[in-house]
């Protein structure tokens, strides 16, 4: 505690006491009060009442100093929370206007002080598949998609070249190669639809007029879901509808909900199919994790693993990667891991997913670029404090 003006306040508030008017006006009308309880307590001795005033006085002071001791707290809290909301005010109009950010590719082109990053990361805008309820609890289905599922049309279409296709049968993008087991190495999907057909002809399925039926008799129909005005992957679910039911006949839905009713499909698993993002944890336990492992379920809601898929021996595996103390451990945990995705085609990644940002170099230089990634350019990650330290006026 520190003293100001013969009353005590928190160390942090002290300082700032005299900065704050109100607590010096309301200081002021206190000591007037407190006047009073002299001159009351001097009447009491003239007038020989028995009445002791002192304590009264006495309590009446500690009273004073509490008050005024809240009142610098509230007011100092105030202060905090209406600076903290300018700051970050502030912060946001000189992001905006340091990375001119715009979805009008015009604008990008007319102007060549704008500039274009894409930073790679081990994520991937993945097909997440409810395993649980038809049509995918078949697993043969599920290859039969993988190998109809176009990944060049989702870089090329609907991510306009920001991403690179993932076409290993074992789910890991390029900058996981080195991670592959030896058993799958080349082993890679492509866009081979009388595959496909073969593996469903040998799984029971048949077709009728065009459309794929199930071993069940029934018309093999699902929806596929994202968020309304994500645009690359809006994109994208079009293009799975088309690829899927001109190659393999089957009637798949475009659903386009708000972020509540998608965010409570995806965790409470009353969703068919959805695109999504992966855990990027820099390695291949980043997609298998997201995919495979039933440690995201907890209280029958899902952070991921959306397709509540659920092998014991795949889940000792993961914890045996996550834990592993040598290379030979990680590798033989692996080899099973993998082997079950290939098996089992728990999702289906579509292409590596990037951080992207843009910014323009006419008042400001030192952004981060491909010959200097010292980090992404994306402006909603934390990197941006670092680049706002790099950055220099432009000559």
């Amino acid at each position: 505690m520190a003293t100001y003006k013969g009353l005590l306040f928190p160390d942090h508030v002290a300082p700032l006491v005299r900065h704050m008017p109100s607590v010096d006006d309301h200081r002021e009308a206190l000591a007037a009060l407190s006047a009073t309880w002299d001159t009351l307590a001097l009447l009491a001795h003239l007038s020989n009442l028995k009445a002791d005033m002192r304590e009264v006085r006495a309590s009446f002071g500690v009273l004073t100093g509490e008050l005024l001791a809240c009142l610098a707290e509230e007011r100092l809290k105030l202060a905090d929370e209406t600076l903290g909301h300018q700051a970050q005010i502030a912060v946001d109009v000189l992001t905006r206007n340091l990375f001119e950010r715009t979805a009008d590719i015009g604008f990008l082109a007319a102007d060549a002080d704008n500039h274009f990053l894409a930073s790679p990361t081990a994520g991937a805008g993945t097909l997440f598949m409810n395993l649980q309820t038809k049509p995918f609890n078949d697993p043969a289905l599920r290859q039969a998609i993988a190998w109809t599922v176009d990944r060049q049309a989702y870089v090329d279409v609907a991510r306009e070249g920001a991403s690179t296709p993932i076409w290993s049968v074992t789910g890991l993008g390029d900058l996981l190669a080195d991670e592959i087991d030896a058993e799958y190495e080349g082993d890679v999907y492509s866009v081979d639809v009388d595959k496909a057909k073969q593996i469903l002809t040998d799984a029971g399925y048949t077709w009728k007029d065009d459309k794929l039926i199930d071993p069940d008799g029934e018309a093999v129909s699902f929806s596929i879901s994202v968020p309304a005005g994500w645009s690359d992957w809006n994109t994208e679910q079009a293009l799975i509808a088309e690829e899927l039911g001109e190659g393999l006949g089957i009637d798949v839905k475009v659903d386009q909900p708000d972020w509540g009713g998608w965010d409570a499909a995806r965790q409470e698993g009353t969703f068919q199919a959805i695109i999504h993002w992966l855990e990027d944890t820099g390695n291949a336990y980043g997609l298998y994790t997201s995919t495979m492992d039933p440690k995201w379920i907890v209280d029958d809601k899902a952070a991921f693993n959306f397709g509540r898929f659920d092998d014991p021996a795949v889940t000792a595996a993961l914890n045996t990667y996550a834990n592993a103390s040598s290379d030979a451990d990680r590798e033989s945990a692996i080899a099973v891991i993998e082997k079950a995705f290939v098996d089992n085609v728990p999702a289906i990644p579509l292409g590596a997913h990037p951080l992207l940002g843009e910014f323009n170099t006419r008042n400001y230089v030192g952004w981060p670029s491909e010959a200097d990634a010292y980090a992404s350019a994306d402006p909603t990650q934390p990197a941006i404090v670092q680049i706002l330290t790099k950055l220099q006026p432009a000559e």
